[in-house]
């Protein structure tokens, strides 16, 4: 199904929960511009229409470590159509 809302992890493109080595190359290739932002959006954490490198960075940590358990602040919530 389709999934509406923030994702809860910068550069969860799927919105799966966690951040793959293929989401981070997505990253990278909007960086550079060989690819576009709405390719994957949650890159675009702080919503100005571009990714830069300490976006990349967060994704690559949450490739590494995880995403972020939502504990902290309102939380996310998702919504999804099936």
């Amino acid at each position: 199904g389709a999934a509406w809302g923030q994702p809860a992890c910068t550069g969860d493109c799927d919105g799966s929960g966690d951040v793959t080595v293929d989401e981070v190359v997505t990253g990278v290739n909007i960086a550079l511009g060989t690819a576009p932002v709405s390719s994957c959006t949650a890159f675009d954490a702080s919503g100005d229409g571009v990714v830069t490198v300490d976006e990349i960075l967060t994704a690559g940590s949450a490739a590494l470590e995880g995403c972020p358990s939502g504990g902290e602040g309102l939380g996310v919530r998702r919504f999804s159509l099936d």
